[in-house]
């Protein structure tokens, strides 16, 4: 995979709402806690990207297990944000319903890099893959504090 952003995040508007956040809601089914993208900043179909970001609070409901005194957000909720942007990209560039359900087909090339400490911002950026009406394979990776702390490969399908 990568050990560089795929993007300079510093080129985005991170106020901008590439897609606003009730389409989002609309289209991802999570909610609460599972609810992994707070803005979409950028879905661009010529650079096939999508990026996203959620805020991390010291606080967080994962934050309280997930080390006591010494918390780190949790791999699987990469993952899980991950998926939540590539879902986005996928269901915008091939025009997939926006109720479709996509769930997990599975997970290839993860690995986890650096840890990830609150408080801050985490990025998850997509980028096109395989893309089929049932089936996509999309890279994925979250940045944060400017470093590559995730990345794998994404297998959605339509459910």
């Amino acid at each position: 995979m990568a050990d560089k952003p795929w993007i300079d995040l510093e080129t985005l508007d991170m106020d901008q709402e590439a897609l606003p956040l009730e389409r989002v809601r609309r289209q991802l089914p999570q909610r609460h806690e599972f609810a992994l993208l707070d803005r979409v900043v950028l879905l661009d179909k010529e650079r096939d990207l999508a990026v996203g970001y959620k805020d991390l609070k010291t606080d967080d409901w994962w934050a309280r297990g997930h080390f006591p005194e010494n918390p780190v957000f949790p791999g699987i909720l990469m993952c899980e944000g991950g998926a939540h942007i590539a879902t986005l990209l996928w269901k915008t560039f091939a025009f997939l319903p926006e109720e479709s359900l996509i769930g997990f087909g599975g997970l290839e090339k993860v690995r986890f890099r650096r840890q990830v400490v609150p408080p801050g911002r985490i990025y998850f950026i997509a980028k096109t893959g395989i893309c089929r009406a049932r089936m996509a394979k999309l890279p994925v990776q979250a940045i944060y504090n400017g470093e590559v702390v995730f990345d794998a490969t994404i297998i959605g399908v339509a459910l």
